[in-house]
């Protein structure tokens, strides 16, 4: 097939490829950094480009004409993932269709953590090999074991013994010896050397946290995050798992290849700044969701694609790093916590792990905000899970000036209740780009609080504040006018974004409240908010919006991540695996779609804040609000 070039601005990039290939996935393969929320079904809108010199392209598609304005679209712009060329052509890809790679990061974790790890470090002395003692190198090394502290090895990993013989001649038969859940050999080194690592991962829809942990002293050492890199294949997993249905065993290889590499990446990172050898990394602890789980192990996930949802593997699992690819230790193991159900994953039993100390009385809510909301309520007794599809808009998807939170983001927004004048925060201190989830969440909770946008979440006319902008049949507000921003666009707040976080609200409310009617109608004594999104949100505001069953807003409490925590535990203390398996098998998931009255709560929810519950606590804070 013919081939053509396409030269990429403002990247000074040419690239050769087949006429009549998508744009989209052009792009990808250059290694642009390109935004698809949608995973390139044409539905958000982010990864518009310009055409320059324009060579033969297919025609406009209906998404395009909804999607862009007119005038836009006469001046050469498109949906990189609607768009195939057939000429040479030159693109330029603007400044807010790229995704940033500095995001805001997980936290570090500054927690003292039980030690009882599944690698532990003996050291042993032991008789040279003679004529009167004749026994395997093997045997001598297990026999010390025994002797010496108790332990009965049964096995050493065979790269292991390609080693083993001249290292233990080399040191005088005087080393330390590595041994996994006191079973398995899996390392020798000086006896001077007995440093050992280990890495817990979360493994996020849209962030992947890293911590390592010195397992000598249960100290986090250092930690980092980057966005998860399967976020081009689809901003959610639900989109990610069509991908690969559709693409088959190729789209899961494509998912799984992007994260492991992502993975190694960030290993490197943090192996660099912390002066530790990667080979000193010796144990590892990962957690998901179910579908980030299975590509993480590269199971094709067909099981999940259709009801009942169940997952292909649910129990803990351990698996050597090597197979996976991970830039480890090769002997190393990796282990995956439990999975719960279907979509609630091995992140969710993470973030039940780390709170078990706190679950004794109750009951308590425990909602872990993402793209993929995940639910649990009760106590240490009885917890019931759900998993509620809130999409990404909470991550900047679905919103016309939405990003995630990037440098040059609006994080925090106020609206002066008498002279509508706008105050905002922008991520990095400079001009801004569009506005994250956090800032949204403010933006519409201030909107309401003003009187500019009532219960129903329609904008209310008011002819006297001229960022109340009609366009078309509704209005939008601006946040930040055209000479404020980096784009030299208005950034705003339309009623289709409005929508779009009524809907995700709503879902986390009415599973919520499911729970608890079937847990028996208790009001929660504490709502835990568990995920890094929760940490960053203006509290009050969500609940003025209605996110929260209402429990009292003193009794809302972010914990951030604690998806992550729970990780490290499991990678700290071996016995913290065995109480997540507990209760990854106690907790009673509920199917919310297959509930009778999910879909009254979830409708009656979409208000705001919502007709669901009266809450004199609102009351007063809604007056204190518009006073």
């Amino acid at each position: 097939m013919k081939k053509i070039t396409i030269n990429l601005f403002p990247f000074g990039k040419k690239i050769h490829i087949k006429s009549g290939s998508n744009l989209l996935e052009a792009l990808r393969g250059a290694n642009i950094p390109i935004a698809s929320y949608c995973g390139g079904q044409g539905i958000c809108g982010k990864c518009k480009v310009r055409i320059l010199e324009n060579g033969r392209t297919s025609k406009i598609t209906e998404e395009e004409e909804r999607l862009i304005p007119e005038k836009e679209l006469k001046s050469g712009h498109r949906l990189s993932c609607k768009v195939s060329l057939f000429k040479d052509a030159s693109i330029f890809v603007p400044l807010e269709s790229l995704q940033q790679e500095t995001i805001k990061g997980k936290e570090t974790l500054e927690v003292k953590l039980p030690l009882f790890p599944a690698v532990k470090c003996y050291k042993l002395s032991l008789p040279l090999p003679s004529l009167d003692d004749m026994r395997s190198d093997l045997e001598r090394v297990n026999d010390g074991l025994k002797f010496f502290h108790g332990v009965a090895v049964n096995s050493i990993d065979p790269l292991c013994m390609s080693y083993a013989s001249k290292f233990l001649r080399e040191k005088g038969w005087n080393v330390n010896v590595y041994v996994w859940m006191d079973k398995e050999i899996i390392g020798f080194k000086p006896k001077d050397n007995d440093e050992m690592y280990g890495l817990a991962i979360d493994i996020g829809t849209t962030t992947i946290g890293m911590y390592m942990v010195d397992l000598k002293q249960g100290e986090v050492v250092t930690s980092g995050s980057i966005l998860n890199p399967q976020v081009k294949f689809g901003e959610d997993v639900i989109t990610r798992l069509n991908y690969i249905l559709k693409k088959g065993k190729k789209g899961l290889r494509e998912l799984n290849k992007v994260l492991i590499d992502g993975l190694n990446g960030l290993i490197r990172k943090l192996t660099s700044e912390s002066n530790v050898s990667r080979d000193e990394i010796l144990d590892v602890v990962a957690v998901g969701n179910t579908v980030m789980h299975h590509t993480f192990l590269n199971i094709y996930p067909l099981s999940l694609g259709s009801s009942p949802f169940v997952p292909h593997l649910a129990n803990s699992f351990y698996i050597k790093a090597r197979e996976l690819g991970l830039e480890v230790a090769k002997t190393a193991y990796v282990h995956t916590l439990p999975i719960e159900a279907g979509f609630v994953g091995a992140d969710n039993v993470a973030v039940i792990l780390s709170l078990l100390p706190h679950l004794v009385n109750g009951p308590y809510l425990i909602v872990d905000i993402g793209t993929n909301g995940e639910i649990v309520f009760g106590n240490i007794n009885r917890l019931l899970s759900a998993s509620c599809a809130t999409g990404p808009a909470f991550e900047g998807a679905n919103i016309k000036h939405g990003m995630r939170a990037h440098l040059g983001a609006i994080e925090k927004v106020k609206i002066d209740k008498k002279t509508l004048d706008v105050t905002y925060k922008v991520i990095g201190n400079m001009k801004p780009r569009g506005i994250c989830g956090s800032g949204i969440i403010d933006a519409i909770s201030e909107l309401f609080t003003s009187g500019l946008v009532d219960s129903s979440g329609r904008f209310i006319e008011n002819k006297s504040c001229e960022r109340l902008k009609k366009n078309g049949d509704s209005y939008e507000f601006v946040l930040a006018w055209s000479n404020e921003t980096a784009t030299k666009k208005e950034i705003t707040i339309t009623q289709r974004d409005i929508r779009s976080v009524q809907l995700a609200k709503a879902a986390i409310y009415a599973g919520s409240k499911i729970l608890i009617n079937r847990y028996g109608d208790k009001k929660p004594e504490t709502i835990y908010l568990a995920g890094s999104f929760g940490s960053h949100i203006n509290i009050k505001n969500a609940y003025i919006l209605g996110m929260f069953p209402f429990s009292g807003l003193n009794n809302i409490i972010s914990k951030g991540n604690l998806a992550g925590i729970g990780a490290c535990l499991a990678l700290a203390d071996r016995k913290k695996r065995e109480e997540a398996e507990e209760f990854a098998k106690k907790v009673k998931y509920v199917e919310l779609s297959a509930t009778s009255e999910f879909q009254k709560e979830f409708l009656d929810a979409l208000y705001i804040p919502h007709r669901c519950d009266s809450s004199e606590e609102l009351e007063k804070i809604l007056k204190e609000d518009i006073s």
